[in-house]
């Protein structure tokens, strides 16, 4: 299994999640995608033994998905769970995301909508509003489509072709997923926010997402 984590000036808290995800998953290789920080991010990661893919420059989160999923490609890992580097994914569900893969899911997304007290309003709004959207594309019930604590299945990577480099890609997966048959899960996880400065540009991702729905809308 492959934990693939996309960070950015992540330094405060990534030994701190790189020592819960091995405590939690011992076997896990993981693999940091370092994208263009500019403090010691993939210093600490390197030191605590993961691997780590760096970009020179800031490339957007998608890019570091993608070129994480290229990485698991290129192995022979069965599937591959991705979180944030910032605390927001508890690793200790970890187990709960493979459980769920067991039972038939290709795809197991977190879902936070069973506890929403600690979610900013502005980022409620934008959750169900993308999420009932992507629903009426898919046609599937997805109570929480941007949560970025996921677990995915090869073959579900092996089929798509993503094409989007920012907080896009993780819609832009669920529509191709959809379309190749794959089977969506979720399970609960807690809503974290620990104070950290957030690095979406709230109306530059809502014009992609909008123009990511507008491309596959006129591909049907």
């Amino acid at each position: 299994m492959l934990v693939l984590i996309p960070a950015y000036n992540s330094e405060k808290h990534i030994r701190s999640l790189l020592e819960r995800i091995a405590s939690t998953v011992p076997d896990a290789f993981i693999l940091v995608v370092d994208d263009g920080s500019t403090d010691s991010t993939w210093e600490i990661a390197s030191s605590f033994g993961a691997t780590v893919i760096r970009h020179s420059c800031n490339r957007g989160k998608g890019r570091s998905l993608r070129d994480g999923f290229r990485f698991m490609l290129e192995g022979d890992f069965p599937l591959c769970i991705t979180m944030d580097a910032d605390l927001q994914h508890p690793p200790e569900l970890i187990p709960n995301f493979i459980e769920k893969s067991r039972q038939g899911s290709d795809i197991v997304i977190g879902n936070r909508t069973h506890d929403l007290s600690q979610m900013p309003y502005i980022r409620r709004f934008s959750n169900w509003g993308t999420s009932l959207i992507l629903s009426w594309m898919t046609g599937l019930r997805l109570p929480d489509s941007q949560c970025g604590f996921r677990l995915i299945k090869r073959w579900v990577l092996e089929k798509v072709n993503l094409t989007t480099s920012h907080y896009d890609t993780e819609s832009e997966l669920i529509i191709q997923a959809a379309k190749q048959g794959a089977r969506i899960g979720f399970v609960p996880i807690p809503t974290i926010y620990n104070g950290n400065p957030s690095h979406i540009k709230k109306i530059d991702e809502t014009a992609r997402f909008f123009r990511l729905v507008a491309r596959y809308l006129i591909r049907r």
